[in-house]
């Protein structure tokens, strides 16, 4: 896929999604997909930040994943499917300052040693391309391309690229979030 058709599927996408003829889960369903073409990645997927109480008890939940390798797109997967705040705090907080956290060697990368034995060797991840959802300024999720069984060498113009994609992405969203809070004053 050419950077120009996907740039242009991905405004499709937010089309769609501002036009109310897809859901947010469908948006991000199609999105793992779309993202999956264009970087080739073994594994996509969408993580939503939460918080319950207090910022230390934020998780990560896989909202929506693409793995050419299973049969079709799922949601998360019980074994993969949450990060505590404990297993992600060095790797949240240098997300947070860069938008974007490149990994070519997951597995010996001292920020994601909290991760290790919890969730990058149990899913085989070896490298990694992530990028923050950022809405206004708030982190509210990641978008992750992740190399199973090896590593890999993430190249310059696709480090560029997926910071294109997360720029639209995050409009796409905040869009969205924006509406979302248009229909609930309307219905108070």
């Amino acid at each position: 896929m050419t950077d120009s058709e996907f740039s242009d599927a991905l405004q499709a996408l937010g089309s769609r999604l501002a036009a109310a003829d897809i859901d947010r889960v469908a948006y991000c369903d199609a999105l793992v997909r779309l993202l999956h073409g264009r970087f080739r990645a073994s594994r996509v997927s969408i993580w939503r930040l939460e918080t319950a109480r207090t910022a230390d008890e934020r998780v990560l939940h896989c909202e929506a994943a693409f793995d050419p390798s299973a049969s079709s797109a799922s949601r998360s997967a019980p074994d993969r499917g949450i990060l505590t705040h404990a297993e992600f705090a060095p790797y949240l907080a240098h997300l947070i300052r860069n938008g974007i956290y490149v990994s070519n060697d997951a597995l010996a990368d001292a920020v994601l040693e909290p991760m290790r034995a919890g969730y990058l060797i149990p899913g085989r991840v070896e490298a990694l391309m992530d990028a923050a959802i950022d809405i206004n300024g708030a982190v509210v999720g990641v978008v992750c391309c992740e190399e199973v069984d090896r590593k890999r060498e993430w190249s310059q113009p696709e480090i560029t690229a997926m910071r294109r994609a997360i720029a639209t992405v995050n409009v796409h969203l905040a869009r969205l979030r924006d509406e979302e809070a248009r229909a609930r004053d309307r219905l108070d």
